[in-house]
């Protein structure tokens, strides 16, 4: 098991943070992972964020993204 995984009797594992689930060979681990739903955008304000961002919308003119990690993008960047 890796970081983010407790498990729980002999077949049950739970999460213990938010992240995305990552499996690799035997190996399970949930990584540090912001998911923003919904659109970047002044309204909506900048993002900073000390792992990786996944962003479930579309990130428009003039919203930044900081991460220390990976930005993924499931829509527009304009």
């Amino acid at each position: 098991m890796g970081e983010g995984i407790e498990r729980r009797g002999e077949t049950s594992f739970y999460a213990t943070r938010d992240g995305l689930l990552s499996v690799e060979g035997s190996r399970i681990e949930i990584s540090k992972t912001y998911v923003h739903k919904g659109d970047v955008n002044l309204s909506s304000g900048n993002i900073y964020f000390d792992g990786d961002v996944m962003i479930v919308g579309n990130v428009d003119t003039g919203a930044l993204i900081r991460a220390s990690g990976s930005i993924v993008v499931k829509g527009n960047v304009r």
